[in-house]
Parts: structure tokens; C-alpha cells; sequence
């Protein structure tokens, strides 16, 4: 969910921030508070100036009034492009800090885009999860209508933790997902009263309060019911058998949901949202990718 790239500055402090956060969420849960599941800002963390990298900004309005922020970072000079990922982010700080999970796909050839939820960075408004979900719409739209007319290439949808809950759930009613090579379901959840009592058993001040999720926490606008509508757009799920924030178990529930053709990544020495900080899981995404774009240029493939 936050940069975690040893090989760029403030890992260790944004995974100090991060596990704050998530004591935080189980301590807003025992007040029944469901926007206790967003923990924004507006500071601007990593400016990609920083890292020497190009970037051009997106303001647009979602269906609920909010004027939302998004930012294209482009692929490295003197790389050919290759395509764009579009990513949705996770629950703390804002794009500026997220971006870094995947600022790799810059020097592959890849344009980034990123925008945040109302109440994020630059976002107006206020973070609610249909406040989310209709900024994820809007996002999308712009993507369609600004980011890919005139730009051929392999288009790569990822999710990330909440990020990913909100992607699964707008993103099989988008006019953009024929031509969308792969969706990316990173260390994310089916439901989030699922993901409520998960979290609240790990805390011995809130596991009391497990059996009450159902009053504590509501089931609105969760994805499970959208996951098998995904396919058939390939899917791949990811998950880290050291993630102390969304149990791997209920990223494989995401992956039992969804239909073919699909693939689950589960790496034994990682944490939350770190599949791919191995250069290994980097390559191996990169090939499959070019192995799904080309299979579908295929003209003889139906």
C-alpha cells in the first residue's frame, strides 16, 4: 500500500506510518466509524523531481462534484514506449508517496498513471467509500478518454490493498476493459466487513468486538460480487505471507472469486504490498504481460 522499494528513501518510515495507521483503523472500528478506513493527506511526500522524472497533471470532476487529482508520470528518455499502468491506490498519504510502488515501470518503457480520492493530495472532498468508488469511475473515464486514444500499447490496471477493492469494483463496468491486457489485485480484499474482522482479531483491545462487525461495519460498496465479472480480462492476485495488514487469506478469497483465466502469486518473504520490491516478480510480470498482449493481437486467437 506505501512505497516500500528499498532502493528509494523513507521505506522504513512509510512502513512505520503505515502500521500506525492500521492501529488506528482497528481503534476506529470499536466506534462503528466506517470512513475510519481512510487515513489521508496532503503533503507532497516524493516529488518526482526528485527522481528526475516527467510527469504531467490531471485535474477532473467525479459524478459527485469533486474536482480529483491524477498525475501521468511518464517512461523513462530513450526508452520505447510500451504501454500504461493505471493505478489505484491505497488507503494513507496520497499519490505523491504511492506512485513509488511502481515508478519501476518507467525505465520499462511503461507511462504511470495515479490519482487519489476525494479528500487525498490535491482531491477535494472528503474520503467516503462511494466517494471512492465514484472517483475510481471518473478516473477511468479520463483514462479512456484522454490517456488512450492515439496511444497503442498494453494497458495494465492494478489495485493496491483498499486500492484494490475499490479497482474490482468499478473497473468491470468500463468501457475501457476489452482492450486491458491485465488487472493487478495486490494484497487487497474481497469485503470489507471481511477485512473489519480480520483486522480487529489481531488486536487484543478489539477482538472482542469481532462477532459485532456486522453492526459495527457496513458491507457497501464492497467488490465481491463485481470479481467474477472481471474475467475475462486476465487477472492476477498477489499476496505476501508476511502482510500484517490484509491477511493473505482473504487476497485468496479475491483470487477463489474470480474466474479465468487468472493467476495467484503468493511469495513467502514479503509484507504488505511488496510482491513487486523482488526484481524476479518485476521480470516475471514484465514477461507475462508481453506474453498476454501479444497473444491477444493475435489475429487468429478468437
Amino acid at each position: 500500500m506505501l512505497p516500500v522499494d528499498p532502493h528509494l528513501p523513507g521505506s522504513r518510515k512509510n512502513r512505520s506510518g503505515f502500521l500506525a495507521a492500521a492501529a488506528c483503523l482497528c481503534i476506529g472500528l470499536i466506534a462503528g466509524c466506517n470512513s475510519m478506513f481512510y487515513y489521508p493527506d496532503r503533503l507532497n511526500h516524493y516529488p518526482p523531481e526528485q527522481f528526475k522524472i516527467g510527469y504531467r497533471d490531471y485535474f477532473f470532476r467525479d459524478a459527485q462534484g469533486d474536482t480529483l487529482h491524477g498525475r501521468l508520470h511518464f517512461h523513462a528518455p530513450g526508452q520505447e514506449y510500451k504501454g500504461l499502468f493505471v493505478v489505484f491506490h491505497g488507503n494513507a498519504q496520497n499519490l505523491t508517496s504511492h506512485y513509488l510502488g511502481f515508478a519501476w515501470v518507467l525505465k520499462q518503457g511503461y507511462d504511470e498513471f495515479i490519482f487519489d480520492y476525494p479528500g487525498y493530495g490535491l482531491s477535494e472532498g472528503k474520503a467516503t467509500r462511494p466517494g471512492t468508488v465514484s472517483a475510481g469511475k471518473a478516473a477511468l473515464s479520463l483514462v479512456s478518454d484522454s490517456l488512450l486514444p492515439g496511444k497503442p500499447g498494453r494497458l495494465i490496471i492494478v489495485g493496491s490493498s483498499l486500492g484494490g477493492a475499490v479497482m474490482m469494483r468499478v473497473f468491470p463496468d468500463w468501457s475501457g476493459k476489452p482492450r486491458t491486457d491485465l488487472v493487478i489485485a495486490e494484497s487487497t480484499l474481497p469485503a470489507y466487513r471481511a477485512a473489519a474482522r480480520s483486522a480487529m482479531a489481531k488486536q487484543w483491545i478489539t477482538w472482542p468486538l469481532v462477532p459485532f462487525t456486522y453492526l459495527l461495519i457496513s458491507d457497501s460498496y464492497s467488490p465481491e460480487p463485481y470479481i467474477p465479472k472481471i474475467s475475462p480480462t486476465p487477472m492476477l492476485v498477489t499476496a505476501c505471507a508476511q502482510d500484517p495488514v490484509v491477511s493473505p487469506k482473504l487476497t485468496r478469497k479475491v483470487f477463489d472469486d474470480a474466474k479465468e483465466p487468472k493467476w495467484f502469486w503468493f511469495s513467502d518473504s514479503c509484507g504488505h504490498t511488496q510482491t513487486f520490491k523482488s526484481p524476479a516478480n518485476r521480470a516475471r510480470l514484465l514477461a507475462l504481460i508481453d506474453s498476454l498482449h501479444s497473444h491477444r493481437e493475435d489475429p487468429h486467437v478468437q
